[in-house]
């Protein structure tokens, strides 16, 4: 289950990347490479999505990462009393 979590997670992240690199090939030729262009160009809310969508990968990693440690250590304590 925690392994689930984790792949999400990383699929989350690499999706929010690959929004903001289509987000610059849509307005490259407007934008070049100054990213403050960039910024005025795509609306603050377009820019939130692919942050929200870092964020929400950030937390699935952490919430596969904690269920596997809490796992572990139940499984620990199960094998000391057996």
């Amino acid at each position: 289950m925690p392994l689930i979590f984790i792949i999400f997670g990383i699929l989350l992240m690499a999706l929010s990347g690959l929004e903001k690199i289509i987000i610059y090939l849509n307005f490259a030729d407007q934008a070049g490479s100054k990213m403050d262009t960039l910024f005025i160009l795509v609306p603050g809310y377009i820019w939130s999505i692919t942050n929200y969508t870092f964020i929400g990968g950030s937390l699935l990693i952490c919430i596969g990462v904690i269920a596997a440690i809490y796992r572990k250590i139940e499984n620990k304590k199960e094998n000391k009393f057996h």
